[in-house]
């Protein structure tokens, strides 16, 4: 978070982005999850080793959690969301990391 320490913003709010993304990465790493950790901002990319229209289409529709497909940020973003954690309380990212475990886990199923 280097770069927002140099944009005039509040050191505890850095901090609170610090520990959102920490509440993520924690979660999702352990599910087994490949996440590009950023080092500042209030986004990042994961690697969901699928469509990535397909589970976010999937986690909106089932679950009402938005993330972004990766695919819209250019074709190596294919099987990436970004997901974005700037204004969403602890409780609500816990609940949307379970979501998104639970999504990789529907769409993992067979189809016969």
């Amino acid at each position: 978070f280097k770069f927002l320490s140099k944009q005039k913003l509040p050191p505890s709010y850095i901090q609170l982005l610090q520990e959102r993304r920490d509440i993520i990465v924690s979660i999702l790493k352990v599910a087994g999850f490949k996440i590009d950790i950023p080092d500042g901002g209030t986004n990042f990319f994961m690697d969901v080793d699928m469509d990535s229209e397909i589970f976010a289409d999937h986690l909106l529709k089932k679950y009402h959690v938005a993330v972004i497909p990766g695919r819209c940020f250019g074709v190596s973003g294919k099987n990436h969301i970004r997901i974005g954690f700037g204004s969403v309380n602890t409780k609500d990212i816990k609940t949307g990391c379970q979501k998104i475990i639970q999504t990789r886990r529907d769409l993992s199923k067979p189809l016969f």
